[in-house]
């Protein structure tokens, strides 16, 4: 099997001269097949190898055993070698995750501050052509496109580092074979067998139900994630393509006229590439949000899709217009003569003062549904005095007996045609900070000095 290895190492180009590998060791089958391998491969492709095991407290003494051993078997190979605690109980309480999600997310940061203190430049994990068969059984019933149905892939960029994985394509037997052959030890852990986890399902029941009706449906699994990504991969150039030819003078525009003559699974291959040259995270995009952007093309102009926090779609009288939900707290966000708007966004935290300063006032963010701008009253605005109760500005300001030869000239900042301050007057009920409020927006308003 190492010629194997070797030999997928070298096509899929995973590692190179003078690269420096950090390993991520659990001290399971697979990891350990792999630090040996890697270690015995270390001269053969002039490589440095670094190992990291992540410590979950989740499993008390078993957790603490299995640390234990992975240090040994590093130290025995001369691996230099990190032990990283992370609280993953306490991080799926705060952030409402799963114990699988929040494990995952511990075992990422402390491969990056792994990485960071071996100043490493891959990272090798020991997934093999079983976990593939998994993932693209998960994502394909998640509704997952192309890219999520490929399942894992043989290398793929990180933020700091590149993901790699020398064995996805090697099966689990093959693993415990050489294992076995060459009197590798590991530890098992115990929640590999447990069915809590919607993959370990996958894993114990039903890629085990396919392999009986077909025998090499693995093998046939892996196939197919590398045709998807084949495929994937020409999608994305032709939407690369596209985009460079049809918006290469109107970057944040589609025009309507050639997107709508594009087939359908283009038009969701160009919405992703626009999202992600817009940094939107595409983590929880699947096709049926894809498909609402690129629908807008068919809707009534105005209409408004929200894309992430800070991001939106809006359809226009020539196409679709990607456009800032809310401006970047620090640009001047919105201008009025001799007046500019401030904001900043940030976590409520319970207890915090709201300020009663006249110009500076806290809102609630979420509540927020397009850009704001800074400016005096329109024909169609609204207040709100009391939640769920609306009214015509024109008449908030009679109310409250403003001389009519003002009201031209006060400030308002405005989420379209509703208005959520008048400015040195009022807020309104319906976006004030309550206890449910995650989110807060701070407004300021500042007149420019001469």
């Amino acid at each position: 099997m190492k010629e194997a290895v070797l030999q997928y190492i070298e096509e899929q180009r995973l590692i190179g001269a003078k690269d420096r590998v950090l390993l991520g060791c659990s001290g399971g089958a697979d990891s350990m097949c792999l630090l040996h391998l890697l270690s015995s491969l270390q001269k053969d492709l002039d490589f440095e190898l670094f190992a990291v095991h992540v410590h979950h407290h989740l499993r008390g003494e078993d957790a603490d055993l299995d640390a234990a051993f992975t240090e040994d078997a590093c130290r025995t190979l001369g691996v230099p070698f990190l032990l990283i605690h992370k609280d993953a109980a306490k991080r799926k309480e705060e952030q409402k995750l799963s114990t699988e999600e929040a494990a995952r997310s511990c075992r990422y940061e402390a491969f990056e501050e792994a990485a960071a203190q071996f100043g490493t430049n891959k990272l090798a994990l020991a997934h093999h052509t079983e976990d593939r068969a998994e993932t693209m059984l998960f994502q394909m019933i998640r509704g997952s496109g192309l890219r999520g149905s490929a399942g894992m892939q043989p290398k793929r960029v990180l933020s700091d580092m590149t993901l790699i994985r020398p064995l996805l394509s090697v099966s689990k037997e093959a693993i415990l074979q050489y294992n076995a052959e060459n009197g590798i030890t590991w530890r098992e852990d115990a929640t590999n067998q447990e069915d809590d986890a919607s993959r370990n399902l996958i894993r114990h029941e039903v890629l085990p139900a396919l392999c009986r009706i077909r025998p090499d449906a693995v093998e046939k699994l892996n196939a197919l994630g590398a045709y998807f990504s084949d495929v994937d991969g020409y999608l994305r150039r032709e939407a690369s393509a596209w985009i460079a030819v049809y918006m290469r003078n109107t970057p944040s525009e589609i025009p309507e006229d050639p997107f709508r003559d594009t087939p359908k699974i283009l038009q969701e291959y160009i919405v992703a590439a626009l999202l992600r040259q817009h940094e939107v995270p595409m983590k929880d995009k699947g096709r049926t949000h894809l498909d609402a952007v690129a629908g807008l093309i068919g809707s009534e102009v105005g209409k408004r899709i929200p894309v992430s926090s800070a991001l939106q779609a809006v359809r226009t009288y020539t196409g679709i217009r990607f456009e800032n939900a809310l401006p970047k707290k620090e640009d001047a966000d919105g201008e009025r003569p001799g007046h500019t708007m401030e904001t900043r966004v940030f976590s409520r935290e319970k207890g915090a003062e709201i300020p009663q300063k006249e110009y500076t006032k806290w809102f609630d963010y979420d509540k927020i549904k397009g850009p704001l701008e800074l400016r005096t009253r329109a024909p169609h605005d609204v207040f709100s005095q009391a939640a769920g109760a609306h009214k015509k500005l024109k008449d908030f300001f009679i109310d409250e007996k403003i001389p009519q030869k003002e009201r031209d000239s006060i400030l308002v900042v405005a989420d379209g045609s509703e208005i959520l301050w008048v400015v040195g007057v009022r807020m309104s009920e319906a976006f004030k900070v309550t206890e449910d409020t995650k989110r807060i927006i701070e407004i300021t308003i500042r007149r420019e000095e001469n």
